[in-house]
């Protein structure tokens, strides 16, 4: 933190990476719907969410943990202590997960009613453990400063993956040798970040921990623990349901309707390197910084976040077939793929960044546990009403009201009014323009289609006209918050 910082300059490089990360994702799963047949397809996705499932769960919250008490101190030797305590609380719990899996590999079968599941989890038994080891290097690396090389490595493991999956799937078919694979991809990550660090700063061993710092630690890192346990029951329960009560080709349908898109990747790039200012800020003291700064971020998250996802609504079903096929259209896939769009719309902020800045981990727990209750209580009466769609409308309402308490919650604790940092007026012009945007571009659309119908053509132009007015009467706007940023960083 004592060096000069560009806050818009690493926050667009981190935007730059999660886009094309984002889009690799995207491609992936382009080629596999292409190539494999909806069963294994679908045994492939429900591998994908028994890792992302169980991952968050045994991260042990202690990625927030690693932020907060390395920007907490200056001392290197302090750092030091507590990230390779850090890092020791996190390579237990992570093994423990491993173990479980395995143990329990014939219930997971079970559950999903789908036995080519079984055989897959030796490779993905240990694949939370080191996602969770790699996930703890970002923060540290962006709070030293190392933005740049979180950059280069997750261009070089997206070109990895995407290798890996569309070489395999296409010519040999066979989701074990792509699931080994990225194991060994991610152990890769793991080498390379450790070197690299050791290299720059110093060398992060679980060898050096102390473990009477453990108590301090997981004081603060079990309720973040707890509200992203929370969360990921929350995000996850739809899923785990259609998995469990349809086929394995429902899944493979919801799977993809369902599946998080490149649209808040702005707001989570401003996230990461926002974030150590904030606590900065309001641990010394600077409120009216720390004002400008809030109000800087969410308006920018909104202003780029909402117009791509009101772009993805418009155009839904070409969406769909572009990215998995005409095989993945469906109406009921293109009412949980718009559902989920809307879900998106509220992801142009982290709701908790202010009471995880001032360690007010009890209001993020509390609001979490809100919202998954919420969805819990939903989830299945709105599936037995409605189908498919049932699950993503309960998703829908359980975001909204704790987003709501969070801002009000978060205004409190620093004594800032909620519509001093979030102008209605200026949201109600952005919607009005989308609105404008959305009939414009469907009129244009629609006379060419009258020529000729191409998909493709027809999603590419009817997205860049509502970019273009939106973005275009918006440029001056982001580009002063942009030059805000810089300033301050």
């Amino acid at each position: 933190m004592g060096k000069k910082r560009n806050m818009a300059k690493d926050a667009t490089i981190l935007t730059f990476v999660r886009c094309v990360t984002m889009l690799v994702s995207i491609i992936q799963t382009m080629i596999l719907t292409r190539t494999l047949s909806k069963t294994n397809y679908g045994t492939y996705s429900q591998a994908v969410l028994l890792i992302s499932f169980l991952s968050p769960f045994f991260s042990m919250g202690l990625e927030n943990a690693i932020n907060y008490f390395f920007n907490k101190s200056e001392s290197i030797e302090i750092r030091k202590i507590y990230i390779n305590t850090i890092f020791a609380i996190s390579l237990t719990a992570g093994l423990l997960c491993g173990l479980m899996i395995i143990i329990l590999r014939m219930h997971i079968g079970l559950y999903f009613d789908n036995p080519l599941i079984v055989p897959l989890t030796g490779y993905i038994a240990f694949r939370p453990c080191l996602q969770n080891l790699i996930a703890l290097y970002q923060p540290i690396y962006i709070s030293s400063g190392y933005v740049k090389t979180i950059a280069i490595r997750n261009l070089f493991i997206s070109l990895m993956q995407i290798i890996i999956v569309g070489g395999i799937s296409c010519f040999l078919n066979n989701i074990s040798i792509v699931l080994c694979l990225l194991l060994l991809l991610d152990i890769f990550q793991l080498i390379y970040f450790a070197a690299i660090y050791r290299k720059r700063e110093f060398k992060i061993s679980v060898l050096q921990s102390d473990f009477s710092l453990s108590g301090e630690i997981l004081k603060y890192a079990l309720p973040m623990l707890f509200s992203l346990s929370v969360g990921t029951i929350s995000a996850n329960i739809d899923k785990l349901m259609i998995s469990g009560l349809m086929s394995v080709e429902d899944y493979a349908l919801y799977s993809n309707v369902s599946k998080e898109l490149p649209f808040s990747f702005i707001a989570g790039s401003f996230t990461a390197v926002v974030t150590p200012f904030i606590v900065k800020y309001i641990n010394n003291g600077e409120n009216s910084k720390f004002k400008e700064l809030w109000a800087c971020y969410l308006e920018i998250g909104y202003r780029v976040t909402w117009p791509l996802c009101f772009a993805a609504l418009v155009f839904a079903p070409e969406l769909i077939e572009v990215l998995y096929s005409g095989l993945y259209l469906s109406r009921e896939g293109i009412i949980v793929f718009r559902l989920y769009t809307i879900t998106a719309m509220f992801r142009f902020t982290y709701f908790g960044i202010v009471p995880t800045a001032m360690g007010r981990t009890d209001i993020i727990m509390k609001y979490s546990i809100l919202g998954c209750m919420i969805n819990l209580i939903l989830n299945y009466p709105m599936y037995y009403v409605m189908g498919m769609p049932g699950p993503a409308f309960a998703t829908i309402i359980s975001m909204i009201i704790p987003s709501f308490l969070y801002f009000r919650a978060s205004a409190k604790l620093v004594q800032v009014h909620v519509l001093d940092v979030l102008v209605p007026k200026k949201i109600i012009i952005l919607i009005f323009k989308m609105l404008l945007a959305g009939v414009l571009s469907k009129v244009i659309v629609s006379i060419f289609n009258n020529i000729a119908v191409n998909v493709f053509f027809t999603l590419l132009m009817g997205c860049l006209i509502i970019f273009i007015v939106i973005f275009g009467t918006d440029y001056k706007t982001i580009k002063s918050l942009i030059k805000y940023m810089n300033k301050e960083g």
